[in-house]
């Protein structure tokens, strides 16, 4: 950024938090005045354009030039920052109130908790209705229970489902109480796997989560999971990759011939999946060194619960690591590969990036997938799509037909970010976060990020306390 360019930055930031300091009455409706946008409805940015909200809608986006507005409208100066949606990220696993905070400090404006924390489900459900009333500030959330499993459950706190009526019992019981979706895991059986699928239609829950590993992972797609929740599931699952690191051969390369029958398969039946390239990173990452996420800017944040469990969980504590990390770099290899295939062959791929497991921190996370996305071969704009327009489609396919996320255009819902830099240009110009926008409030980044440096208090800030939007 040029020094003339940091100056009418420094110069914009300051009449914004004048302007808004001395706004005394309630509004949701104002404008951003010249502003670039990228409104991720095709690879494109629009100068110098003036972007109304009103009712927590996008109104109107048009070119300032050409765009007279109302006296009494207030006025947010954009002076030529980057306007660009929300991002998503549609695989977390939430643990407590302060990584609401912390997803919205790094722009992701919606997130799906696909159950197994330590939180239960119930808690994130009164999270997800104090948001929606606007008595607490946060990304939009969808959200499971518990994960539904085979006998035994394999996954940690799963529900154990051994007969078909268990899991069509359990499917309703999820309905019943609100949540959004089921999420299915490994050791599901294909009597309990259709149960499952059946009792979902019924019920118009759609079911996400791992391949099952006790019959055809194909079987599985076909038969009605809507979404694979990790690209690895395609290398356990359907490329023979080892399962166990113990005594694990070292001569595994996977055989791409059965490529073509998979995306056949994804694009017949509309199976979404999410690449999660940044979890299969970290966890070589932290191989190389834990200091790479001790030492993060972002660790303070993480609520003290969290920080032990990363301690006391990370990778390095296994017996097997050196194998563990040969399998990761073939896995990583292949996952790679798939995520370009998928994004060749037109398969729906949107971002989750499993947080907060242990070095996945809540919100960057998304920004380390963006990156990684761009690493595996994707061009800046096809991984911002994956985090922003893509998971609008996902969310209006399976989960709100209704919904309007994920684009920057007139009566869509005002999920967006201000920018210092263009991420076209450099996707991680997607982190220079100056403000974020969910559902027409404006937060100030550095508010946030103060908010959420004050753990006591951040527990108990609702909305009004920290939005710092056209009324306040």
């Amino acid at each position: 950024m040029s020094d003339l360019k940091r100056s009418r930055f420094r110069h914009a930031l300051l009449l914004l938090l004048l302007v808004l300091s001395q706004v005394s009455s309630a509004s949701d409706n104002f404008a951003i005045v010249n502003i670039n946008v990228i409104p991720m409805d095709e690879e494109r940015l629009l100068e110098h354009q003036v972007v109304v909200v009103s009712g927590g809608v996008i109104q109107s986006v048009s070119d300032v030039a050409a765009t007279s507005l109302p006296a009494d409208l207030l006025q947010i100066p954009g002076e030529g920052r980057y306007l660009v949606p929300g991002l998503a990220d549609l695989h977390v696993h939430l643990r407590n109130a302060d990584e609401l905070l912390s997803n919205l400090a790094w722009g992701v404006t919606t997130v799906m908790h696909l159950g197994g924390s330590g939180g239960p489900g119930e808690e994130i459900l009164s999270f997800r209705e104090e948001i929606r009333n606007g008595s607490r500030l946060g990304p939009t959330i969808y959200a499971t229970d518990r994960i539904l499993d085979g006998d035994p459950a394999i996954a940690t706190g799963a529900l154990s489902l051994g007969t078909a009526d268990e899991a069509k019992t359990a499917v309703r019981n999820l309905k019943e109480q609100g949540f959004d979706f089921v999420k299915i895991y490994n050791n599901v059986s294909l009597p309990v796997f259709t149960a499952i699928v059946d009792e979902a239609k019924l019920q118009g829950l759609p079911v996400f989560g791992h391949i099952p590993r006790n019959f055809d992972a194909l079987q599985a797609l076909q038969l009605g999971q809507d979404a694979v929740v990790h690209t690895e599931e395609f290398f356990f699952a359907y490329f023979e990759g080892p399962r166990s690191t113990r005594n694990m051969s070292r001569d595994y390369a996977p055989d791409l011939n059965k490529l073509p029958a998979l995306l056949t398969v994804l694009a017949e039946n509309n199976v979404a999946v999410m690449p999660d390239l940044s979890f299969t990173f970290t966890n070589m990452l932290m191989w190389d060194s834990l200091d790479n996420v001790w030492n993060d800017a972002e660790f303070p944040f993480l609520h003290p619960d969290t920080a032990s469990m990363w301690q006391a969980g990370n990778l390095n504590r296994r017996d097997d690591l050196e194998n563990f990390i040969v399998r990761e770099q073939w896995k990583y290899a292949l996952m790679q590969t798939l995520t370009i295939a998928f994004q060749k062959a037109g398969i729906l791929q949107v971002i989750g990036t499993d947080a907060s497991l242990p070095g996945l921190f809540p919100g960057k996370a998304v920004h380390r997938e963006l990156t990684e996305l761009v690493k595996a071969g994707l061009s800046n704009y096809e991984a911002l799509a994956i985090g922003t327009r893509n998971a609008g489609a996902f969310i209006e396919r399976y989960l709100d037909a209704d919904a309007r996320l994920g684009q920057i255009r007139p009566g869509f819902r005002a999920d967006f970010l201000i920018l210092r830099d263009n991420p076209l240009e450099d996707v991680r110009n997607a982190r220079l976060i100056d403000a974020v926008v969910t559902h027409g409030v404006y937060t100030d980044k550095a508010e946030l990020d103060a908010h959420r440096g004050d753990k006591d208090r951040a527990a108990e800030l609702d909305r009004k306390a920290l939005e710092v939007d056209p009324g306040h």
